[in-house]
């Protein structure tokens, strides 16, 4: 006698897809309306699904605040792959800017997601732990920033622009003005420095500098 054994299929890999960017939409516009304050049922309610089915691909808020920022990582990244300018300065202008222009299509969104990135209570916050990953990619992405030295001397360099990077961001919070004008200016002033103290880069005095820096990046990872 034949036995037949029915197994029960998932989704396909397309519905998936289709599914985590609805939820991720739904997430944009509640982090757009009520900041950080909304629940997964509100989400569900948001999406038209079941709060089931937004648990089973985000289990919970901090894991819409990861795929946000992983989305405009990635973004970032191919950025830098991409980067015209002839300068070090210049190509920080160039990605700093990509970075304000894509923070600046969410504002409301990003603003949100914010609040939570600033704080240390926060296990999605910018420098903790569970976000380690997309730092290492942030500091991948600068390498090609300061891509005229060897890998091994370029990465505290990187390292360096890429926390000045987040400098730019948290004045972003705070400029008001249209089209971010305020950060803007100051992304131009941070070009034209580092391009002023990049033939100054080995000397002793600025290599230590740097190295301390780095040191202290580090204790984050």
């Amino acid at each position: 006698m034949n036995t037949f054994i029915y197994m029960a299929r998932g989704p396909s890999i397309e519905k998936t897809a289709e599914t985590q960017a609805r939820l991720l939409s739904a997430a944009r516009t509640l982090f757009s309306k009520h900041g950080a304050t909304w629940t997964m049922t509100d989400l569900a309610r948001e999406a038209q699904c079941s709060v089931g089915l937004a648990y089973r691909y985000y289990p919970s808020r901090d894991a819409f605040v990861l795929a946000m920022y992983g989305e405009l990582s990635a973004a970032f990244s191919l950025k830098a792959d991409a980067l015209t300018a002839t300068t070090v300065g210049g190509r920080f202008s160039e990605i700093a800017r990509f970075k304000l222009r894509c923070l600046n299509d969410e504002r409301t969104a990003y603003l949100s997601l914010a609040s939570i990135a600033l704080s240390s209570e926060k296990l999605v916050g910018v420098l903790s732990a569970t976000t380690s990953s997309l730092r290492h990619a942030g500091e991948q992405a600068f390498l090609k920033v300061v891509r005229d030295e060897s890998p091994a001397e370029a990465l505290p360099f990187a390292r360096l622009l890429y926390a000045l990077h987040l400098l730019v961001v948290l004045v972003w919070t705070q400029d008001k003005r249209p089209d971010s004008q305020r950060t803007d200016d100051l992304v131009d002033e941070l070009g034209r420095a580092i391009d002023t103290m990049w033939p100054l880069r080995s000397l002793p005095m600025v290599r230590g500098f740097v190295s301390r820096i780095d040191a202290w990046w580090q204790t984050f990872a």
